[in-house]
């Protein structure tokens, strides 16, 4: 079993290192709609587990389809993700 503590300082030297190394995103209208989702998210994992956690959501430039979400409050969402063909239901913005 791992300490929270652990798990913890796992998830913010993972994330630390993935932003280090891939641009962020500077398509402020996928930011925007990333944001948008995870804000969803984030307000029900808050309801049913910590409340009060301060989530730090980004966006990355890589050519590999991925969304991350790390211990720590870090949710990392890859653009290439957003160039797999998807619907408005598949990313729940209806």
């Amino acid at each position: 079993m791992v300490s929270d503590d652990r798990l913890d300082g796992l998830g913010s030297q993972a994330f630390s290192e993935i932003i280090a190394h891939e641009p962020a995103s500077k398509d402020g209208r996928l930011v925007d709609i990333v944001k948008k989702v995870t804000g969803r998210v984030t307000k029900a994992a808050e309801a049913m587990d910590k409340p009060g956690f301060n989530w730090d959501v980004r966006v990355v430039e890589k050519d590999n389809p991925n969304a991350v979400c790390l211990p720590v409050e870090k949710l990392l969402s890859i653009r290439d993700w957003f160039r797999t063909p998807r619907t408005k239901p598949d990313l729940r913005l209806s």
